[in-house]
Formats: structure tokens, sequence, C-alpha cells
């Protein structure tokens, strides 16, 4: 060190002196010092003697020559992001290449060492180690400080959609939900950190629609710094049961409805039994434009009632069924076209007529019914004359007037025959048997013809009168027939004979 060569300079000095002469002296010119030893030079250093009869100047020089520059040196400062390095082996491996940028040479021997053990930042959290290299030699001392910063990675953002809890019928179909679906994974993400990325775990597709479910979406970010997995669920509610109602099949006669427009109720009852509730907004139609059934031809209306919703889709089919009434069989009888004489008397006629109306009449239908127009009697027998019978026969799906007729035809006329009366003597028959013999003839001449069956009959006994009494006979002839009734009496005189007088002498 300095003394060192202080010490050794004086010992340069001391090597000066003189003896001999007089009394020979020496000193030095000046107060020579020693060189600086970290800068060295050179000291010329002036020895003058003298004597009586000597002087003399020796000038000896002291050259010190000043160490070697020391040479330090020292890597760049490090200022650095995280993320700049693979791992936190790729940044000791780092730290370590920056620790041996620091270094010395030059001087006399000079050394230089780390103050402390300064170790690298932590990869994650980052942050600035000063690492001071102390230099040291002879002539030189000085610590380098150097720093090795390190930025941590920005703050990893993970980005997450809120959970999903819809119910199916929030979407129009399946592309809709897939839509949405992908919507919502899109709303995972994640910004920061060095490179932060992200994958979805596994293959997440959207539930079916139609029956709903969960699907839990995991998404996983990894970066230097960070890894988290990141699930959210995705939930779709099934739509509620369909419930479709329809009504019972009808299969019903005609005859249980008052009329067409009694049916065409029944038949807007039946359509009114088909609903839908249920589903998201389950609607139902009818296929067409159905409509009840003529009344009284019947048929089958095949009812269709299409029901849709986004996870349904049924088509129910009802049948109104109405079975034709029955036919109608009117009976009627054949025309009557007979003669008065056919009948015994008016009540036979009259029963004929009753049993002639009886032969009117209805059956099948709904419950055909049959009256007469007005009130139809039997004509007369007598008269005769045509009676038309009208029978009016009403049902539901039936209208018809039936019209026979009950035609008799009066008796032919009754013709009576009689004779003219006789009033006649006695005198004109020859005898009793004569006069009988014109009696019976008189009353041949009654007689009658036409009418039913006319018959004609004498009232008692009549006799011709005794020829020699003479006197009146009234034969009486009594004509009946259905239709007619007469007695014709007629006189049958015969005058007895004068009085015989007898003169005798």
């Amino acid at each position: 060190d300095q003394a060192a060569l202080d010490a050794a300079f004086e010992t340069f000095k001391s090597g000066f002196g003189v003896s001999g002469g007089c009394d020979a002296k020496g000193e030095f010119i000046g107060n020579p010092m020693a060189p600086t030893l970290c800068t060295g030079g050179t000291v010329s250093v002036s020895y003058k003697i003298t004597d009586k009869c000597y002087s003399e100047t020796i000038t000896k020089d002291f050259i010190i020559t000043a160490p070697a520059a020391v040479v330090p040196q020292s890597p760049d400062p490090v200022n650095a992001s995280a993320c700049a390095y693979a791992d936190q082996a790729a940044l000791d491996a780092a730290f370590a290449t920056f620790k041996l940028g620091f270094g010395v040479s030059g001087g006399c021997d000079a050394k230089g060492e780390f103050i402390g053990n300064p170790m690298a930042p932590t990869l994650c959290t980052g942050g600035t180690v000063s690492v001071s290299y102390k230099i040291t030699d002879k002539c030189y001392s000085e610590t380098i400080t150097k720093d090795f910063i390190i930025t941590a990675p920005a703050a990893v953002v993970p980005q997450s959609p809120d959970p999903v809890n819809a119910s199916a019928c929030a979407y129009a179909d399946q592309a809709a939900l897939d839509a949405a679906f992908a919507t919502f994974k899109s709303g995972f993400g994640v910004s920061g950190g060095c490179d932060a990325k992200g994958e979805f775990i596994g293959n997440p597709v959207a539930p079916t629609l139609c029956t709903g479910g969960t699907v839990s979406v995991s998404y996983k970010i990894t970066d230097k710094c960070y890894s988290e997995t990141i699930t959210k669920d995705f939930i779709i509610t099934a739509p509620a049961a369909v419930v479709p109602q329809s009504p019972d099949p009808v299969n019903a006669s005609a005859c249980a409805y008052a009329d067409q427009a009694a049916l065409d109720a029944a038949f807007e009852t039946f359509k009114s039994g088909f609903g839908v509730s249920g589903g998201c907004d389950a609607k139902g139609e009818f296929i067409g434009n159905p409509m009840a059934p003529t009344l009284c031809t019947g048929g089958t209306v095949s009812v269709s009632y299409k029901i849709t919703d986004k996870c349904y889709s049924e088509t129910i089919t009802k049948d109104f069924i109405i079975t034709a009434p029955a036919a109608v069989v009117p009976q009627s009888p054949d025309p009557v076209n007979a003669s008065a004489c056919a009948y015994a008397d008016q009540a036979a006629l009259d029963a004929a007529f009753e049993t002639f109306k009886s032969g009117f009449g209805v059956s099948g239908g709904c419950d055909a019914k049959g009256e007469f127009i007005g009130n139809p009697v039997a004509p007369t027998l007598c008269t005769g004359g045509t009676v038309s019978v009208s029978y009016k026969i009403t049902d539901k799906c039936y209208s018809e007037t039936i019209t026979k007729d009950f035609i008799i035809t009066a008796p032919a006329a009754v013709v009576p025959q009689s004779p003219d009366p006789v009033n006649a003597s006695a005198c004109a028959y020859a005898d009793q048997a004569a006069l009988d013999a014109a009696f019976e003839t008189f009353k041949s001449g009654f007689g009658v013809s036409g009418g039913c069956d006319a018959k004609g009959e004498f009232i008692g006994n009549p006799m011709a009168p005794t020829l020699c009494a003479g006197g009146t006979v009234s034969v009486s002839y009594k004509i009946t027939d259905k239709c007619y009734s007469e007695t014709i009496t007629k006189d049958f005189i015969i005058t007895a004979p004068a009085a015989v007088v007898p003169q005798s002498p």
C-alpha cells in the first residue's frame, strides 16, 4: 500500500550519503516524497554534497509505474416482462446470465464480488432485484449496482357469461336455441396475462329444445402464471306437457235432434270440445271447415284438429256420425170405387169408410205422424159421391199428403110398376075363377126394378072380391130397397051385379 511505498522510498533515500573529505556533508534538495502509489510517477531525488573541496549534486529517480487501469464490466440493466420468459427456470437462467455480465480486469489484481446473494425475481410476481457488484484493488474500489426488473404479467381477466336458466318456450326453434348457446359460449373469454388462452373442456352442445336439460360448460384458462376452470350452467326447462282435449266421438240418430239448427248447434258443441293447453303456446286449428251432416241424409263428418307447438305436433280426428232416419213407410188403402149396393146400410158403409181410413198410416222415420186433413166422413149411402181423404204425414225429414178417393155410386133408380086401378062389374067376368084370374093379373101388374135389389111384396094376402058380392080390394104393394121404400096401393073394385029382379008371373 502507500505506507509500503513510503517505506521503500525512505529506504531509497537512505541510500544517499557521503564520507571522506574534511567533513563532507550531504543534504536532499527539497523534501522529496514518495510518489502516490495509485498514480505512480517519477520522483527525482537530488542529494547535494558539499565539502571544503567538494561540491556535487547527485540526482536519482524513484519511478513508480501506476497500476494498469481497473476495467469493470457490468450488464445493461434489465427491464423486462415476465411474459418474455418461458418459465421460472428460463428467468433464473436469464438472471444468471445477467450476473455473469458483472466482472473486472486490470489493476494489480482487481477482484469483484456480489454483495449478498441476489436471486432472480419470482416470475409471476415480478419485482426489482438490485444487483450490487463490489470491485476492490490496491488503488481501486467501486460498487456497481444494476437493476434486474421483471414486470409481472398483466392481470388475467377471465370473462364468463351469466348462467342461463330459461324455458324452451323462449326460443323459436332448435336453431334459435343453438344460436343462443353459441352466444352463451362466446361470453367465455380471457384477456391480460402474457398470452392467456382459454378452451372449452370437451365439446359442449346446446340441450335439445324439446327435452331441455342442463349443460355445464367448463372453460379452462391457462397462462404462465394463471390457471382456472370456470363452469357455468346453461339450463333449459322443457316445455310444459301439451294437453290436447277432444270430445268423444258422436254416433247418433238424426231423430235425436229437433231440426237442422239443433244438429248444427250440437255439432258446434262437439267442435268446442276440441282444444289444447300447456306447451309453450300450443295452438289448435281445424283442418278445413267441417260442417254438420245434413240432418235428413245423415253421414259421417271426420273432424280433424291439428295441434302445433314448438315441440309438439298432432292431428286428432274424431267422427261425428249421424244416422239418417229410417225410411218413412206410408200406408194407404187402395181407392174405393164401389156401389152403394155393396153395403147393407149406412152403418155398414160408415164402417167400411172407417176401415178405409184405418188403411192410412205411417211407420219408420223418427216418429212419423199422420193426420187426416179435415174430418172426412163417408158418403151418404143413397146419394153416393166421392170423398177424397187426404192424410198428411210429417216427420223430421219427411212431409207428404196422400189422397185417396172413396167413391160410392148411388143405387140405380128404383122403378116401381103398378097396374091401373080396376073398377069393373062382376058381370064382366064369366065366373069367380075368371075374376080370380083377373085379380091375379091385376096383382101381377105390381113390380119393381132398379135400385140395388129392390123388392116388392103385397101387404097381407089380398084376394079377389067375391064375384057376386063385389067390393073393393085395396092392394098395397110395399117396395123396399137400400135407399128406397114405397107402398103403392091400387084398388080392384068389382061392382056386384045389379040385383036380379025375378019376375014371375
